[in-house]
């Protein structure tokens, strides 16, 4: 609550509660407010400011009951020490808001992922509208918005995402208008990039899954790069662990190499983990592979087959970078053929090629079986101590430096990679190799020479000839994929590229699938069908033609999916579709709607503006229906007629209205779209505009007879008497009966008396009867004549009834007239409040006008922050108050009284003094 005037003592307010809400059950008053039957009174402290607000508690009731829609109406009344400025009337409206929709995020939790927020279970209440959804990061508990913009429904996982949570608060109202904001659960952690969607360990195109000691076998990683163009990978980007089982034993059996000849740890567990040899070089999306080795080596058994199988598996402890789970446990199985022949079976001779020392070729004949020994007979250690000797004894006679070199070239036929050193004897370089039996006879002279032996021995060994080279396997079934051409306009052709990973050995049909977005194909254009990929090809277009129609409609598009077919495998999403989209080329049909002008007083034109959206290529006619509430339009006016909209998009429609002369209600002017050719008619509200139409001929304001004082007197005099024998309260009720004819807004007080209550008004005849016994029945007999005027429509006065008595404010108190003589007349003797014949004397601006009232009228105009306006409006009445006003500033009860109707503070009770003022200058008129 809010009062005008500074609170010297406490003040009591009363409230009159209605509504369909109960007391009680719905709602109850706090402290300080006390309820009986519907009323509720509140005292504002004593030393409360002016204009301060004190607040009047209430609580309304959280029950299982609905009780939606519901209503608490709290009034505040007048009273003798309230006087209403404004009309002051609350009305609370009780909404139910019994529970929540439920949210949940959804999606895959991983970097460039796209998630969404979906509804998965409905409010109680009704789900009403979304406002708006907020995306949340989560990090060590820690909540962080991310600002992607209102209403955001999706959003797609960024760098700074990974290894934290995302959470959404939805916010929005529900279907009983109460605002509602939901958090959901946290999802996390986000994961990184998987860099890879179909890693599997394929053979090399050379090097065999089955060869013999001394050969080398050959396996690559390959895999469908999935991280975006241009990304570097780190250590731990592309690492995969590479497990080794069989029946051949690493590093004795065979050892295992990168393509950079860097051997691969293999732990007690038989596995090791390897890294993209391309670690740190930026690498595009699509397939690339890396390389590694396995080395059979030579053991000197005589034994047979042995097996590696190799298996790519899960890498220990890697979150961040994985691959698809589907290619863990992948694995090829590589055999070393064994040794099978003894020893003793060395018959056949080779041809064997040596590079001298100036990296010339030169044929040497020697006794070798079999085909060229393994280079597991030579180690490097083995190799640097020969040529080791070979340089310390290059030059020494009679042949140091000769049986040395020709040891190395012995040891090259195994290790032909490892080059012979420079001649340096004095004789022509040797070209025979050194043979075992030779290095036996230096073996009794020296120990130095056995393990020369022991490796011319190994070298010596015959070997089991290689069986022919098995046919390569089939290449594997290409993958393919689709991308999209760029978007057209309908009427032109959609194409669409499939691509394979590698080339087919045959034609291959693939079969796919085509669907839209939109109206744009004609019946045969979607549905399956198949196209070709040729033998040695890598891509194979589609063509898909869309229709040129002349209908104005969205764009949409038009979309090829891969589906599965023998031949060829299907990438994985979203490499399996591709979409094109359509833009459609056909003009735009207008929508039209209307808007209204501002209100106007009758015989002004009411104006309309139609507006075209979007603004048609030339003048477009529209119909539309004038209609009217009251009788303001111009003859012809209402009905049927066209408006012609230009290109530019808008068009004014004005309707004339008549200045009649007749009092009458306000009004309005409306007009409506029709349906017509070439146009839309746009929803409501928007097809319909209404103009309100003022009625400017003079009548009886609302308070113009019956006064807001002269109405709380004579309740005053009803509540003082309602009791009293012979009729005196049902006299004053139906005065108040009479006068709620003008105030309908005021309710009749409770009836009280000991008859049933009266039903008929009060005459005027009978006021002035009463009046010839007491002074106090003149106002209420002018009133009376006053609404009997203005019920016969013969009403010439402007302000009757308002007269205050002097040094009264407010309403009569419960004292009031005590003693009557004869039926129905009034004689009282001692009214308090100067209430009484001799209390009355003449009607002047003393009278009319109280101090207090002439003090506010002056504070009101140092009002100056309500602009000059405002301080002008009440200067003038101040001057009216002192009797100096001329007929530049008089203010009129008719301008009080219109500005205390249209609910203006302070004027209620200047339009009463001035009602005063006029009709004692009327009476002194009338006397002289």
């Amino acid at each position: 609550m809010q009062i005008t005037q500074a609170v010297s003592q406490a003040l009591a307010v009363t409230v009159t509660v209605t509504g369909t809400a109960t007391h009680g059950t719905d709602y109850s008053f706090g402290d300080g407010v006390t309820y009986a039957n519907g009323t509720a009174t509140f005292t504002i402290p004593a030393g409360t400011a002016r204009f301060g607000k004190v607040f009047f508690p209430f609580t309304v009731a959280d029950d299982s009951t609905s009780d939606n829609g519901e209503t608490i109406i709290l009034t505040i009344d007048d009273t003798s020490v309230v006087n209403l400025g404004t009309p002051s009337k609350l009305t609370i409206t009780v909404t139910e808001d019994t529970g929540k929709a439920t949210f949940e995020v959804q999606g895959t939790l991983r970097l460039w992922e796209t998630l969404t927020v979906a509804r998965i279970a409905d409010d109680p209440d009704g789900n009403g509208t979304i406002r708006s959804y907020e995306w949340i990061q989560v990090f060590n508990g820690r909540r962080i918005t991310q600002k992607t913009g209102a209403s955001a429904t999706t959003y797609t996982l960024t760098q700074d995402d990974v290894g934290k949570g995302i959470s959404v608060n939805a916010h929005y109202t529900d279907g009983n208008g109460n605002k509602v904001a939901f958090v959901t659960p946290t999802i996390s952690p986000v994961l990184g990039p998987r860099r890879s969607t179909s890693d599997f360990i394929a053979p090399s195109a050379y090097g065999d899954l089955t060869a013999p000691e001394g050969d080398r076998g050959h396996f690559a990683i390959v895999r469908n790069v999935i991280a975006p163009t241009g990304i570097v990978p780190s250590s731990n980007d592309y690492g995969f662990q590479l497990c080794f089982t069989g029946t051949a034993t690493p590093n004795v059996d065979y050892s295992v190499t990168n393509h950079s000849n860097h051997p691969l740890v293999i732990g007690p567990d038989g596995c090791s983990m390897a890294n993209d040899s391309d670690q740190g070089t930026a690498r595009p999306a699509g397939f690339d592979r890396t390389n590694f080795y396995i080395r059979y080596l030579r053991d000197g058994e005589t034994e047979g087959d042995e097996t590696i199988i190799v298996t790519l598996a899960r890498p220990v402890g890697t979150l961040l970078y994985g691959h698809d789970e589907a290619s863990y446990g992948h694995s090829r199985t590589f055999t070393i053929r064994g040794e099978v022949q003894a020893e003793a079976q060395r018959d056949a001779v080779t041809q064997v090629s040596a590079k001298d020392g100036n990296g010339g070729d030169t044929d040497t004949s020697d006794t070798k079986t079999g085909n060229p020994p393994p280079a597991s007979c030579v180690s490097d250690a083995q190799w640097d101590r020969v040529a080791g000797y070979y340089d310390a004894n290059a030059n020494k006679s009679p042949n140091y430096g000769a049986n040395w070199y020709r040891v190395l070239i012995a040891y090259r036929l195994a290790r032909p990679e490892k080059a012979l050193p420079n001649w340096e004897g004095a004789t022509a370089r040797p070209t025979a190799a050194f043979t075992a039996e030779e290095a036996e006879e230096g073996e009794k002279l020296w120990s130095g020479w056995t393990p020369v032996r022991e490796v011319l021995e190994c070298l010596e060994k015959p070997q089991t000839p290689a069986p022919p080279p098995a046919p390569p396997p089939p290449p594997p079934d290409p993958e393919l994929s689709l991308s999209a051409g760029s978007a057209v306009d309908e009427g032109g052709g959609a194409s669409f590229t499939v691509h394979a990973d590698s080339a087919p050995g045959a034609d291959v049909t693939v079969n796919v699938t085509i669907t839209q977005s939109g109206d744009y194909l004609d019946a045969p254009g979607a549905g399956t069908r198949t196209v070709t990929l040729a033998a040695g090809a890598t891509t194979a277009s589609i063509d898909v033609a869309t229709v040129n129609d002349s209908a104005d409609e969205p764009d949409g598009s038009v979309s090829v999916s891969l589906d599965s077919g023998a031949g060829y495998m299907v990438a994985s999403s979203p490499n399996d579709t591709a979409s094109v989209a359509v833009r459609d080329d056909d003009e735009p049909v207008s929508e039209i709607s209307i808007s209204a002008g501002g209100d106007v007083a009758e015989g002004a034109a009411a104006s309309f503006t139609v507006t075209a959206s979007p603004a048609p290529a030339s003048a477009l006619d529209i119909d539309v229906t004038v209609a009217q509430s009251g009788d303001f339009a111009a003859s012809g006016g209402t009905g049927s007629r066209t408006v012609t909209v230009p290109a530019s998009g808008s068009a004014t429609l004005t309707v004339a209205t008549e200045d009649d002369g007749a009092d009458e209600p306000d009004g309005s002017i409306s007009v409506s779209i029709d349906g017509g050719a070439g146009y839309t008619v746009a929803s409501p509200p928007g097809d319909t505009a209404t103009v309100a139409v003022r009625d400017d001929d003079p009548a009886i304001a609302i308070g113009v007879c019956v006064s807001g004082t002269q109405w709380k007197t004579v309740k005053g005099y009803y509540d003082a008497n309602a009791n009293k024998s012979p009729n005196y309260g049902a006299n004053w009720y139906r005065v108040l009966i009479a006068y709620r004819s003008e105030h309908t807004h005021r309710a009749l007080p409770d009836w009280t008396g000991p008859t049933a209550a009266p039903t008929a008004a009060y005459t005027a005849e009978e006021a002035e009867d009463g009046e010839a016994s007491w002074s106090g029945w003149t106002p209420v007999r002018e009133a009376l004549e006053c609404l009997e005027r203005a019920n016969d429509g013969t009403s010439t006065s402007s302000v009757i009834g308002g007269i205050t008595p002097t040094g009264q404010s407010g309403e009569v108190g419960a004292t009031n007239p005590q003693t009557a003589t004869g039926s129905n007349r009034w004689n009282p003797q001692t009214a308090p409040g100067g209430f009484g014949p001799d209390a009355m004397p003449g009607f002047a601006a003393g009278s009319c006008v109280s101090p207090q009232l002439r003090s506010e009228a002056v504070a009101r105009a140092n009002e100056t922050w309500h602009g000059p306006a405002h301080v002008e409006r009440w200067l003038r009445v101040a001057q009216t108050f002192s009797g100096g006003a001329n007929d530049a500033t008089v203010v009129t009860p008719a301008e009080a009284s219109f500005r205390a109707a249209a609910g203006q503070p302070g004027w209620l009770p200047v339009a009463d003094a001035l009602s005063c003022m006029e009709r004692q200058s009327l009476r002194e008129a009338m006397s002289r």
